[in-house]
């Protein structure tokens, strides 16, 4: 019998049906709220006060002192640091950037540059005497401070006059509160009468009607708000009015909770902080809109520029709520890790760590959770690792290390064989075909038959991809990929040879190693690396995928989003503190717009365009610049330094829920380093102009944010350029001094040196002339003999005669190292005239002169002509015919030099011997070495001033007709000497 489809049919329409009305829409955008207590670094319990001043900072009024917060660390203050006591239950910030307190004390006091200032250190606030303790403390837009007590008010001018009012209209204050109306006035409620003030005084502005208030309302307590909205605690009473018209209307609505704060929200709404939690009514309804932190004594609240509500409580701390881009799925067990998570065209497939597979539409206005069971019971709480359909709608799932094929309703097929492949990765390759990876290899798996169908590798597979029709496969022991014959082969770059931990293609390969290092290549070319350095601060990285316009990484410190284009670098950072249930986040699908994250604690998405791109709400600035006990104004730049130690504090104000930024410091344009604080001290400092640069970066920001500060330290008195020109000068002209006085002191010693020798050299020079002059005696008394032998006895007398004129001129000369030219001839011409005696006239002479001057104005060296005459006779003329021979002595002046000639034509030097009077040759006498002897020694009194030369004089046919003797020297020698 053939069943009737009807049935049939009816069955899957309601359980369309069933799915449709059973899928949980899930909430886009929760609150995200981050509780501050003592355990997490928050130094009190109570917080009456939370306020945000005008450069980010969050100031906490506490019960133990004043509280900072920049939106990553705490800062108190205390009675230490100058608060009247510490128990502190105002905050408000003036035009003057002063931020005043109300402290549990008969005072007030109010911060300015990081120092507190009270009625003990500055001289406007010993003029306030308060009776009781301030209520209210609030400045104007002309900077105008009031301090309000129950039944009065005291009034502080920007120029220091302090002045107290405890009447208005000749009516005592009652209650008095006061508030700032939207032009930045003041208004004060006194009963039920509401003033302004302004030029100097309180005008009344509108009387308000008595209200009819409950019955267990003691007293008038009605606190007024803004010029449209009073309310009276601790029930509330909404009175709504319009001052210019002077007319109004109000309507009631009564908390029964004890109402502590009361606060405009919205152009629509309000917000009572009260002690069960935060409400929100509407403005003009009074309806609830919305409950917060039911409970709590909740003590006062304040929205801050960020957008996040702060609320402080009696006894819990404090909490900073805001929406949180990111919402995760509602599972049926909570924090439960998610094993496998794949992305259909309308649905998301994830299973978890209990071995439940789940199902959630992604399309649509809101994702929904269409159903979540057990795979099958038979294999209950074993892991999951794949779950897909084939293209027969049948589900393939990987549970227990085995494939299994089952039904759309998730039955098993018992009579498909289980395939046995423990797989740790998965990629579906095409229409019912998977890639998948193992302990031991890389296989082909038929998702119809479910039958392997090829081993691709044989290695532990961490991760597979494929980038057109390459795969790649991580391993342990690096990246392989295939060739165009399906050949798997290593790659070759050293980053990549070791432990590969996840893989993506998309037009690019995106690798990430077990350093934690992201590696981006173009086919083989590594285009980036990312590193910490980069801002990629994690030690694994679980998995890569990428959405149209970024690559999203999961790590175990959370999402990083990286640019898919050069210059690549990282735009933001998601983790616990930004709405990710866990850091860990091990598998990333991206359908659309939306990111789903996969983490050890469960499923989180949210949209993209919501937390891309980073708003740049983070301020970096300067808070003290201290030189060491002297605190610097941040006025025109370079500031003067006249100490020697610099201290410079600085802050970011970060309120998006990042961690703690990092800093560094550089001096002019040397090396950044890291600083460990937003602290930096020298402790020593360089003279002149010098920058210092700070900086402060986050994986949040876009870019680095640095600030820098132009100093000038003036340079001590020895460092002035002057000074130091001046004592260069000095310096230069005392080394001077001490050069020539040196110098003088060495020419001294040079002189008595020179002198020393000069008279050693004058003597050796005359002791040379008295070896040359008994040389010549003994000549001459020879000759005189050989007359005297020959019976000659007139031409002996002659001699005699002649000899005895030259022996007297001799010695008139021989103590002489020099004598004027016109002696020295006069010398020569009697020497000439002995040896014409001694060789009976068998030569002739002539002396020629050619000066400029007087002979008598010219110096010669004594006697140094004759031995050269003496030469030219013995080795010249004396061996010619007698009658035949000549000697010629010229004397010429040119320009400074004294040239003297001494010719004779006798054979000439290469054919001269030594002969005596009989002919025979004999050794030379001494004369000639000792002239040049006499010479040398002349040279080194005179710098080698004097020169002598010896020369053939050749023919009219080339032969040697005579010799030449040329003796040269400055004409100002005798100046030369000592």
């Amino acid at each position: 019998m053939i069943p009737h489809p009807a049935p049939r049919l009816l069955f899957y329409l309601l359980w369309l049906l069933c799915g449709q009305l059973l899928a949980l829409p899930l909430d886009a955008q929760p609150y995200k709220i981050t509780h501050f207590d003592r355990s997490n670094g928050f130094p009190s319990s109570y917080v009456h006060e939370v306020f945000q001043d005008s450069r980010g900072y969050i100031w906490m009024a506490t019960g133990n002192g004043l509280v900072c917060y920049n939106g990553y660390s705490f800062r108190s203050f205390t009675t230490k640091d100058g608060l009247p006591d510490n128990e502190v239950f105002g905050l408000y910030e003036d035009i003057y950037h002063r931020l005043w307190m109300k402290p549990f004390a008969k005072e007030i006091c109010y911060m300015w540059k990081g120092r507190i200032y009270n009625r003990h250190n500055d001289e406007m606030l010993k003029k306030v005497k308060l009776h009781n303790i301030a209520q209210y403390v609030v400045s104007d837009r002309w900077g105008n401070v009031f301090a309000s007590e129950s039944n009065a008010i005291t009034c502080i001018s920007p120029t220091g006059e302090v002045k107290r009012i405890t009447q208005l209209d000749g009516q005592s204050l009652y209650y008095l509160v006061p508030r700032l109306d939207t032009a930045g006035r003041l208004l004060a409620l006194s009963k039920n009468k509401l003033y302004r003030y302004q030029r100097d005084h309180f005008e009344l502005v509108l009387v308000l009607p008595e209200s009819n208030l409950p019955d267990y309302i003691e007293g008038p307590m009605r606190t007024f708000i803004t010029e449209s909205l009073s309310w009276t605690p601790p029930a509330l009473f909404l009175s709504r009015y319009n001052c210019n018209s002077r007319t109004g209307l109000y309507f009631s609505d009564v908390e029964r909770a004890r109402t502590h704060y009361f606060g405009r929200l919205s152009d629509t709404s309000v917000i009572l902080a009260t002690s069960d939690g935060i409400h929100i009514k509407n403005l003009f309804t009074g309806k609830l809109q919305e409950t917060l932190l039911d409970g709590y004594d909740v003590a006062c609240a304040m929205h801050d520029k960020e957008g996040n509500l702060w609320a402080g409580t009696l006894g819990q701390g404090v909490f900073r709520i805001s929406r949180s881009p990111i919402s995760s799925i509602p599972l049926s067990k909570a924090s439960q890790p998610i094993r496998f998570l794949q992305a259909g065209p309308k649905e998301l497939i994830l299973s978890s760590d209990d071995g439940m597979l789940a199902l959630v539409r992604h399309t649509g206005a809101r994702p929904a959770l269409l159903w979540e069971r057990p795979i099958d019971p038979a294999h209950a709480h074993e892991l999951c690792t794949y779950a897909g359909r084939n293209s027969e709608g049948r589900w393939v799932i990987n549970q227990g290390g085995y494939f299994r094929l089952y039904t759309s309703s998730l039955k098993p097929l018992p009579h498909y064989a289980a395939l046995h492949v423990y797989s740790k990765t998965v990629m579906e390759e095409g229409k019912d075909q998977l890639l998948v990876g193992t302990p031991v290899e890389l296989n082909r798996v038929d998702t119809r038959r479910l039958q392997c169908t090829d081993t691709l590798l044989q290695d532990r597979i961490t991760a597979v991809t494929k980038l057109g029709k390459i795969i790649y496969a991580g391993t342990l022991n690096g990246l392989f990929m295939s060739d165009g014959n399906q050949q798997m082969t290593p790659c070759t770059l050293p980053e990549l040879t070791g432990h590969i931990a996840a893989l993506y293609a998309d037009s690019l390969l995106w690798v990430a190693n077990n350093n934690a290092t992201l590696i981006i290549l173009d086919h083989d070319k590594a285009l980036a690396r990312i590193t910490s350095d980069n801002g990629l601060v994690c030690n694994h990285i679980f998995v890569i995928k990428s959405s149209k316009n970024l690559v999203w990484i999961g790590t175990d410190e959370g999402l990083y989003a990286l640019t898919k284009s050069p210059p690549f670098r990282i735009v933001r950072h998601l983790s616990e503190r930004h709405g990710l249930n866990s850091n860990e986040i091990h598998h990333l699908e991206v359908t659309g717009g939306t990111i789903w994250a996969a983490s050890s604690k469960g499923l989180n998405y949210f949209k993209e365009q919501d937390v891309i791109p980073v708003k740049q709400q983070a301020s970096f600035l300067v808070t003290t610049v201290q030189n060491e006990d002297v605190v610097i104004p941040l006025q025109q730049q370079p500031l003067t330094l006249n100490k020697k130690t610099l201290r410079i504090d600085f802050d970011v104000i970060d309120h998006s829920g990042i961690s703690k930024p990092g800093f560094a410091y550089r001096l002019n344009e040397g090396k950044w380093t890291e600083l460990d604080n937003s602290s930096l001290y020298f402790p020593t400092l360089p003279y002149g102009d010098f920058v210092v640069f700070l900086r402060a970066t986050s994986p949040e920001w876009e870019a680095p944010k640095i600030i820098q500060i132009a100093f000038y330290r003036p340079p001590p008195l020895y460092l002035r350029w002057w000074f130091v020109l001046l004592l260069t000068l000095s310096g230069a002209a005392v080394l001077a001094y001490l050069a020539r006085r040196y110098l003088q002191w060495e020419s001294r010693k040079e002189k008595e040196r020179l002198l020393v020798q000069q008279n050693l050299l004058q003597l050796e020079q005359l002791a040379l002339q008295g070896q040359m002059n008994a040389h010549f005696i003994f000549n001459c008394i020879t000759a005189i003999r050989q007359h005297y032998n020959k019976g000659d006895l007139a031409r002996a007398n002659r001699f005699v005669d002649a000899f005895s004129a030259l022996i007297r001129t001799a010695f008139e000369m021989v103590n002489q190292t020099f004598t004027s030219l016109d002696k020295e001839l006069r010398y020569l011409g009697q020497y000439l005239r002995v040896e014409q005696e001694r060789f009976n006239h068998s030569f002739s002479f002539t002396i020629k002169t050619e000066l400029a001057i007087r002979a008598s104005q010219v110096p010669v060296p004594t006697m140094l002509l004759q031995p050269l005459v003496e030469n030219a006779i013995k080795h010249g003329v004396r061996s010619l015919p007698d009658g035949l021979g000549a000697i010629q002595i010229g004397i010429k002046q040119q320009e400074g030099w004294i040239s003297i000639t001494i010719e004779d034509n006798g054979p000439g030097r290469k054919r001269n011997q030594h002969i005596d009077e009989t002919g025979r040759p004999i050794i030379s006498i001494t004369s000639t070495t000792v002239n040049q002897k006499r010479i040398d020694i002349l040279n080194q009194l005179f710098d080698g001033l004097i020169s002598m030369q010896t020369t053939d004089i050749p023919d009219p046919e080339g032969h040697i007709a005579g010799t030449r003797v040329t003796l040269t020297y400055p004409l100002n020698i005798y100046e030369l000497t000592v």
